[in-house]
């Protein structure tokens, strides 16, 4: 969500610091060289660049590395937990999306759904324009159901993918899956897979790191005239969640619905 995105989550707590993310300078053969740390890897950024260009060719390079090692099992995933992850009923959700896209069109306010993995909806609420409210009934569902059986989608009135609110439902076991769609038929579904199941207040918190990190290149662009504040904010939003995505082990992908 662009704004305030899920404004209830009852998972918004204090918690430590995340420095997986972070820029500094140091100093090399005398000479102050700027780096962004990631996960443990420092990535320089050469003379001329920008600190959202080599965030950029960083992501590449671990997608690439990442593309080279997975392996996709038809069955399920087991995380580290032993709870088998289904796949999702895909043309499902899409439908659901669909329907949320089309309600966004009409009221121009975000609308939210609880589906199961298998693409039942089971709840549905509408919010304003720039958030939607859980009902406590939804609260419920989501603290109650079985780990990995639920996902969130919603619509977004405007442009980007997820806020760090809409990732922070990651956080509950419940949740295996989120999805988003823009009003012009993008969609955008971050995924747990196999990956970690970090706390809100440390997604939110990297969350503002990576901010940091890309908005440099996007403010670049619009004063040079290359794209618009819109674009930039796209761009942001997607380059934003590839980070995260890689620093969780989730699966980040963008596709198209068609109505």
């Amino acid at each position: 969500m662009r704004g305030n995105g899920f404004a209830n989550n009852p998972l918004l707590t204090n918690s430590r610091k995340s420095d997986r993310i972070k820029a500094r300078k140091t100093s090399c053969d005398s000479d102050d060289v700027e780096f962004i740390t990631m996960n443990g890897a420092k990535v320089p950024i050469k003379e001329g660049q920008t600190t959202g260009e080599a965030v950029e060719g960083f992501i590449d390079k671990k997608e690439s590395e990442r593309e080279a090692e997975s392996s996709e099992n038809e069955s399920g995933q087991k995380p580290d937990d032993g709870a088998i992850i289904r796949p999702t009923n895909r043309e499902a959700i899409n439908k659901e999306l669909s329907e949320l896209r089309q309600l966004g069109a009409s009221t121009g306010n975000e609308h939210a759904s609880i589906v199961t993995e298998g693409g039942e909806d089971i709840a549905r609420t509408e919010g304003q324009q720039e958030q939607v409210v859980f009902t406590r009934d939804m609260i419920d569902m989501i603290n109650n159901s079985p780990p990995n059986s639920l996902v969130i989608a919603h619509n977004h009135p405007g442009v980007g993918s997820f806020s760090d609110e809409d990732l922070s439902f990651l956080s509950y076991p419940s949740v295996k899956e989120i999805d988003v769609v823009e009003p012009n038929g993008n969609h955008y579904t971050m995924s747990v897979g196999s990956g970690e199941k970090p706390s809100v207040s440390e997604i939110m918190q990297l969350g503002r790191a990576v901010d940091k990190a890309v908005s440099a290149n996007q403010v670049d662009m619009i004063i040079n005239g290359k794209i618009t504040p819109d674009q930039a904010f796209q761009r942001h939003n997607d380059e934003k969640c590839k980070i995260i995505a890689m620093e969780y082990g989730w699966i980040y992908e963008r596709g198209t619905i068609d109505d």
